[in-house]
């Protein structure tokens, strides 16, 4: 788990560091890493049902590993919020 933990994180930074701009098509659960996935892209298109959030909260962990790049796209205030009360959104 922890070597899938490491190459996810690994993954993340790499695609917020191409070069290349990097396009997401987001429908369903977008949720925990897709929401981070979705974070480090450059161009999120999104579907209106589509629902992203940080669920980790409601398992009793903290979505550490997503934070910093969900803060950057969000910002401080709202990803404070996602993370501390699991709430959603839709597309």
């Amino acid at each position: 788990l922890q070597a899938l933990n490491r190459a996810f994180g690994t993954l993340l930074q790499e695609v917020q560091a191409l070069a290349q701009v990097v396009i997401v098509v987001l429908q369903g659960a977008v949720l925990g890493g897709g929401f981070g996935l979705a974070c480090v892209s450059d161009i999120a298109i999104a579907a209106g049902q589509a629902q992203f959030g940080l669920p980790e909260t409601r398992l009793g962990l903290l979505p550490a590993q997503i934070a910093p790049f969900v803060v950057k796209r969000i910002g401080l205030t709202h990803a404070r919020r996602l993370a501390l009360t699991a709430a959603r959104f839709d597309g």
